[in-house]
């Protein structure tokens, strides 16, 4: 063999070669090809969950793309250096205040009811009457307090809070969830958060679980969450 063509085999050899680590490095590198592990990171004592029921509702969130994609997209590991993270501030605060006068309300609403029957009552039998008067007194300034702790949610619910968000940045990588109320709205938030954490941007699909307001409740992923999975992962 001449010495240009030893040359030439060598060169090719190391054509084939690099072009194989760079197809190894693609389909270690491009979305979706290798699981994304996360981990538990700091949890707010005021949200009042454990973290083993934080660990069981991330599983159940990331089990929502994993089954969507028909692979192992997300995987759960105490050493991960993607956290998840629960911190307590007004977005919570203001949540937990809504519950609060829901809960409010339905009382005040069976407590006026029982005085409208024991004022009924007490025009046939005046022998009931008793204790009537400071009755009506108490659910009066109950409703009072009322008014005035609605007036200041209202004041507070007008500005646009998220209920999470996904950041990676030099500090590392994390989601955090400032706001949800029950565990099914948990696991909506995670589950969108996780969305970002794939590469998944929004959608304008209000049912999706990628819309931009976060605010219909569905678990399911839709035609528009699975078309942009689709786009990014590959079939």
């Amino acid at each position: 063999m001449s010495g240009n063509s030893f040359r030439w085999v060598v060169l090719l050899f190391i054509a084939v070669g690099a072009g194989g680590g760079l197809y190894y490095h693609y389909e270690v590198t491009r979305p979706c090809a290798r699981a994304i592990a996360y981990s538990i990171g700091s949890i707010d004592a005021r949200f009042e969950i454990s973290r083993e029921a934080l660990i069981k509702n991330t599983k159940v969130a990331t089990e929502i793309w994993n089954k969507a994609a028909g692979k192992i997209l997300f995987t759960y590991d105490p050493a991960a250096e993607l956290t998840v993270n629960l911190v307590y501030d007004e977005r919570q605060a203001t949540a937990q205040n809504g519950r609060s006068i829901a809960s409010e309300q339905t009382s005040l609403d069976a407590e006026r009811i029982a005085i409208e029957d024991a004022e009924a009552l007490c025009r046939s039998d005046r022998s009931t009457c008793v204790g009537l008067q400071a009755r009506v007194a108490g659910y009066n300034a109950r409703v009072a307090a009322f008014n005035a702790t609605v007036k200041s949610y209202n004041q507070t619910v007008g500005e646009p809070f998220e209920g999470g968000t996904y950041v990676r940045d030099k500090d590392g990588e994390r989601i955090t969830v400032f706001e949800f109320i029950g565990m099914e709205q948990l696991t909506r938030v995670l589950a969108h958060e996780f969305g970002h954490a794939l590469g998944l941007g929004h959608n304008s699909d209000p049912a999706a679980i990628m819309y931009e307001k976060n605010e219909s409740g569905n678990l399911t992923p839709t035609l528009a969450d699975l078309s942009a999975l689709r786009t990014l992962c590959g079939s």
